[in-house]
């Protein structure tokens, strides 16, 4: 007899083993093989000590976890139930017998490794945080394959944010090498983090975990010709015939401080946007104060508001009190002279006797 095995190193299984090779006989009749499956230890003890087979009738599920037997002559491809067999390493001895005799005539033995169990994934990581607090990593280490370790894992992470309108896809991605996720701070809201882990044989787990980042409302600064305001303020314009409105010095956050937008309001009614721009007192407005509101949005949507009193210069109620009394006074001289000359001039008739 003679017997040939194609492919000869180990190769890790699951659900089934692919038995392949050529079998002959010099009567040209087809050659009985029997496959057993015992567990080992490792790699190294397999194949190391056999069953004591001599005849195909001494077999018994006692030694072997799984076994299996066919027929066949010149090349053959057949496969062995493997569902069953928990994971580790297996000695998978194959021995053939000429067709219809039960001694063994030659073995042959193949180091296997069974890979049925699924991994299990873990995630370990904050479930809440601020914007600007630093990023949030998300960690696989944990998550492992019961018998195998962590070898081969892959993993796969998928980031959405959860909205009203609908979940938003922000990011995927996969590897061997993304045992950990990072969510930079540049992000806020709530989002959903799914995990799926497979190993080398397609085995899969699942794990998601839900987390927010709160967004930081931006800080208003308002500046009303060259003068810093705070909220509630009253502030006396410059006699001047427009005013400079700036808000470009309102800070926030890092990732948001570039898109920042200013509103500006007269009275409550929106008249600019822009965070610099130049006030120039409304048409057929003749109140002396008006309210100006700043508005500080960020792309969250979030924002800050500033609102103060702005008054215009009066030329009547700003006159010192001492200048006006003094008008008056004179006023009143210029008035009592005019009147004295004029009644001297006056002809005072007399009565006749």
């Amino acid at each position: 007899d003679d017997w040939e095995i194609l492919g000869r190193e180990y190769r890790t299984y699951s659900d089934q083993i692919d038995i392949s090779g050529r079998v002959f006989n010099q009567n040209n009749l087809p050659v009985d093989v029997l496959t057993i499956a015992v567990r080992s230890d490792n790699s190294a003890n397999a194949c190391s000590d056999g069953p004591k087979i001599s005849s195909l009738d001494d077999v018994s599920f006692d030694i072997a976890e799984s076994i299996y037997n066919f027929s066949s002559y010149g090349e053959f491809s057949e496969t062995l139930d493997s569902s069953m067999l928990e994971d580790g390493w297996f000695s998978l001895w194959l021995y053939i017998s000429p067709h219809q005799s039960s001694s063994i005539t030659q073995s042959l033995c193949i180091v296997s490794k069974i890979d049925n169990s699924d991994p299990v994934a873990i995630i370990e990581g904050d479930t809440f945080s601020m914007e600007g607090d630093g990023d949030l990593i998300f960690d696989a280490g944990s998550s492992y394959d019961q018998y195998w370790g962590k070898e081969g894992l892959n993993y796969v992470w998928t980031l959405i944010r959860l909205e009203p309108s609908g979940n938003v896809l922000i990011d995927i991605k996969e590897g061997q090498e993304f045992s950990y996720y990072i969510v930079e701070d540049d992000l806020s809201g709530n989002f959903e983090l799914s995990l799926l882990i497979s190993d080398v044989q397609g085995n899969t787990n699942y794990s998601d975990i839900d987390f927010s980042i709160e967004n930081i409302p931006p800080v208003g600064k308002l500046i009303v010709s060259e003068q810093s305001l705070t909220d509630g303020d009253n502030f006396k314009l410059p006699d001047l015939n427009e005013w400079t409105l700036d808000g470009s010095d309102s800070i926030d956050t890092t990732n948001d401080l570039e898109g920042l937008r200013c509103v500006w309001k007269i009275n409550f009614r929106t008249i600019y946007e822009g965070c610099e721009r130049t006030l120039v007192w409304p048409e057929n407005d003749t109140n002396d104060t008006l309210l100006l509101t700043l508005e500080v949005i960020d792309d969250d949507e979030d924002f800050s508001s500033i609102t103060v009193e702005l008054s215009r210069t009066d030329q009547v109620s700003d006159f010192p009190l001492a200048i006006i009394v003094l008008l008056v006074s004179i006023l009143f001289f210029i008035s009592s002279i005019l009147y004295s000359r004029r009644t001297d001039d006056m002809h005072i008739p007399k009565w006749n006797d």
